[in-house]
């Protein structure tokens, strides 16, 4: 008897390891990595530079800006030769005599992050935008960056860098070969904050707002019902499919940001709009657990795929479907036989069991959705 009861009891926790693995099935994430506190964000700066000690394959003559900001250059170092200047020395510039091959006018980009202190290093890229062949070898000359309020936020300097593969290394790594794009180099930590950033956590009213990166008011009530259960009183509320307000406790008006890294640790599952993205030019198809197929028949060459709905005998009256198929034929050698309301994956498995192409299956996926019997997105890319 006591042999039952352990064979019972073991069978009993095996059931409820299996419940609570399909219940675990759904993904669950932290808020800090589905939505952004508002105030909390990222600023685009930009500048233009030069770029000197290129072997030659800078800018040629017909790119006057260059002439130009490298005599404004020297004027700064204080060396004054102005166009009028270079007239009276017999220097013609419409000649186009002035050799500037070691030169490259740049326009220099960075992302300020938030917080940003004076002093911190920031990587920046930096491109052509004259007739330069190539950036390598070459040495940013210190360019001041602005950001969208025309102040300078940082300045940049130092020696670029292409990647490899031109260099010796990278031929020695067997990338001799390799084709590059020499007018584009990135600085590494070349740039150095001058200006701090303040970013205001707070609203106006000194409460806090999440931002959801992919809008969803399933998804937002997900994370207001999350919050809340760890708070009594409530402190969450969706104010749309986008951002959730929470209100600050009091207790943490003065350390508003460990109450900050709480909220962001909670952990909830996100929502998703059911979408089936395509790329016919790699033939890759992504889609989500929520795509269905409803009842359609389509044609595609010697491929034939069915998907059939049936009421069951004893239903009651205005009973859905109970059973169903999907069928999926070609040259009549094939059939597979599945429920109604089959999953996007389904369809693609049984395709693929087949032997139908990537383009067959993008074919098939396009053509249900055309007759209004795929309840996702279709989305092409």
């Amino acid at each position: 008897m006591n042999k039952f009861n352990s064979i019972r009891k073991v069978i009993a926790v095996l059931v409820m390891l299996c419940i609570a693995l399909e219940v675990g099935a759904a993904p669950s994430v932290r808020i800090k990595d589905i939505a952004r506190l508002r105030g909390v964000r990222d600023n685009q700066l930009v500048g233009y530079g030069l770029v000197v000690g290129l072997q030659g394959t800078g800018d040629s003559n017909r790119s006057m800006f260059t002439i130009l900001s490298v005599l404004s250059m020297l004027k700064k170092l204080g060396i004054n030769l102005d166009l009028s200047t270079l007239d009276r020395l017999g220097i013609q510039t419409n000649q186009r005599n002035i050799n500037q091959k070691n030169v490259a006018a740049v326009i220099v980009t960075a992302t300020l992050p938030p917080f940003a202190t004076s002093g911190q290093k920031l990587d920046v890229t930096i491109s052509t935008i004259g007739d330069a062949e190539s950036l390598e070898g070459g040495v940013l000359l210190q360019t001041p960056i602005l950001g969208a309020d025309n102040n300078v936020y940082a300045v940049a300097q130092g020696v670029l860098s292409l990647g490899g593969g031109s260099s010796v290394a990278g031929i020695a790594a067997g990338n001799a070969n390799r084709s590059m794009h020499k007018t584009t180099a990135r600085l590494v930590n070349g740039a150095l904050i001058e200006n701090d950033v303040r970013s205001d956590i707070l609203d106006a009213d000194g409460n806090l707002t999440w931002v959801l990166n992919n809008p969803d008011f399933n998804t937002a009530m997900s994370v207001v019902d999350a919050i809340n259960r760890g708070f009594n009183p409530p402190l969450a509320m969706a104010l749309d499919a986008e951002r959730i307000k929470v209100t600050l406790p009091q207790n943490y008006r003065n350390n508003p940001v460990s109450f900050i890294a709480k909220i962001e640790d909670v952990l909830m599952q996100p929502d998703a709009v059911a979408k089936v993205v395509v790329n016919e030019r790699t033939g890759t198809i992504v889609f989500g657990e929520n795509c269905r197929i409803s009842t359609v028949a389509v044609s595609h060459g010697a491929l034939s795929v069915t998907i059939k709905g049936e009421v069951a005998p004893n239903a009651a009256a205005g009973a859905g479907p109970a059973a169903a198929t999907l069928t999926i034929e070609e040259s009549k050698e094939n059939t597979l036989t599945m429920q109604e309301g089959s999953s996007v994956r389904d369809l693609v498995k049984a395709l693929n069991s087949i032997g139908a192409t990537p383009g067959d299956i993008i074919s098939v996926i396009q053509a249900i959705a055309q007759a209004g019997a795929l309840h996702a997105e279709l989305v092409f890319i």
